[in-house]
């Protein structure tokens, strides 16, 4: 199995804990997070996770307004363990090559607005069997930029630093 594939599965694992916590496993969504944390930090190594720690923490940082809001009643202590753990193993997988991310990020980027439009235009009472929020748009859509967005943030920052690397704007990224 190439990195390729290693990310996809990581990225497939966050998914699927997302799924069990919108479904109301939550002992089962907080171990597949945790287990896909790990295993980004396995295949990478401890001392890139101390590394990027504190970017991991800037993400979180970033991501507490749409935690805060968070409107899904019942497993929002869940939300937040899923949201460390898919900034970390966006992040983690951040410092692999172009070549190892962009099959996946491609997937991602194809997915995002399609999850993005389906909870927008979904009738209420499907989104509110699925979310189990009292505002069930707000939830969805919340949720779906807590899955996407760190691993598509992490890209955009890849491509440039990637760039300033390039154009001689070494130190600012």
């Amino acid at each position: 199995m190439d990195y390729r594939m290693k990310y996809m599965l990581n990225e497939g694992l966050m998914l699927l804990s997302y799924a069990y916590a919108v479904s109301g496993y939550i002992p089962a969504a907080a171990a597949l997070g945790i287990f896909s944390m790990v295993l980004a930090v396995f295949l990478h190594s401890g001392n890139s996770f101390l590394n990027n720690l504190p970017r991991i923490a800037a993400g979180m940082l970033m991501q507490i307004p749409f935690l805060s809001v968070s409107l899904i009643p019942g497993y929002g202590y869940v939300t937040v363990l899923l949201a460390f753990c898919n900034t970390a193993v966006s992040l983690l997988w951040m410092e692999s090559s172009f070549r190892a991310v962009r099959p996946t990020i491609r997937i991602l980027l194809i997915s995002f607005p399609v999850f993005l439009v389906l909870s927008l235009l979904l009738p209420e009472a499907a989104v509110r069997f699925l979310t189990g929020a009292f505002r069930p748009r707000a939830a969805a859509v919340i949720l779906t930029l807590l899955i996407f967005l760190p691993a598509l943030c992490g890209y955009a920052c890849k491509i440039l630093k990637r760039r300033c690397r390039f154009s001689g704007l070494r130190g600012m990224l």
